[in-house]
């Protein structure tokens, strides 16, 4: 019994432990922090709040340039509470939660639940349309350049403004990209169902036409073979076993006939 005692203590320790692992990430879930990495991004006058673009091909890491960019990583952050892998010259970037971004008025003032996708302004966000296909966050603050701090600067000879405000990340196809997808994967698996249901449409009438046909032979094939022997054995009853030999010729070829066109039938239902 003593030497159970420190399995014991080990046990409750570990539950302990679990049970503070398990608090600390839903208290994290619910202040909107989520864990995050380190990552050397290229770049100059790189910012917290800046978006972040990782293509795959070569696995650099970059600030986004480019509107409605598909390789959208991830906001900078500042002080994140949970940070993980630590390397030096890299900066924390968060994937998920709730960060600072920093935006622009490039397609109008942002307002609250607006979505955000990257710009042509080097990691700074703007209001998604319709017709952009990733986004990166949703809006939790306003932004109009005129009721909060922002800074103006020149795009392509026209004045937009700059700031930050609170988001949602939500990196990934936009709604309208994503309910696209959805219905494309929909159609997908409405023709591989369809495909698959006329395969198997094709073989039942195949084995109906096929198995009318082997029944046809098998039924009155005997009473032909026996009718022309019977001829020889029996030359008085030729006319009567002429016209049996007619009657099952007549009923092969009926049988046979109403085989194949119970297969076409079943081919012309339409699935």
């Amino acid at each position: 019994m003593r030497k159970s005692k420190p399995k014991v203590r080990y046990i409750f320790f570990l539950s302990i432990g679990v049970l503070l692992l398990v608090f600390a990430q839903q208290a994290s879930s619910a202040a909107g922090i989520s864990v995050v990495s380190t990552h050397i991004v290229e770049g100059e006058n790189i910012s917290y709040g800046d978006i972040v673009s990782r293509t795959h091909k070569d696995d650099i890491f970059r600030l986004s340039a480019i509107r409605s960019d598909k390789n959208l990583f991830g906001v900078i952050v500042d002080n994140p509470i949970i940070l993980y892998k630590r390397i030096d010259t890299s900066v924390p970037i968060a994937e998920t939660g709730q960060v600072l971004i920093n935006v622009t008025t490039i397609n109008g003032p942002i307002f609250v639940g607006d979505a955000l996708t990257s710009s042509s302004v080097i990691g700074k966000a703007q209001k998604a349309s319709e017709e952009d296909a990733f986004i990166v966050a949703v809006a939790l603050e306003s932004f109009s350049g005129t009721d909060a701090p922002a800074i103006s600067i020149n795009n392509n000879g026209e004045e937009i403004k700059l700031g930050q405000i609170k988001a949602t990340l939500a990196i990934g196809p936009s709604f309208v990209e994503a309910t696209k997808e959805q219905k494309e994967s929909e159609v997908d698996i409405l023709l591989r169902t369809a495909t698959v249901l006329n395969v198997i449409q094709y073989l039942v009438a195949a084995f109906v036409s096929i198995g009318s046909v082997f029944i046809a032979f098998r039924s009155f094939m005997p009473n032909l073979r026996d009718g022309v022997i019977s001829v020889g054995r029996n030359p008085r009853a030729k006319s009567s076993i002429k016209s049996m030999v007619v009657l099952n010729s007549v009923l092969i070829l009926l049988v046979s006939f109403a085989g194949f066109l119970l297969g076409i039938a079943i081919i012309l239902i339409p699935i």
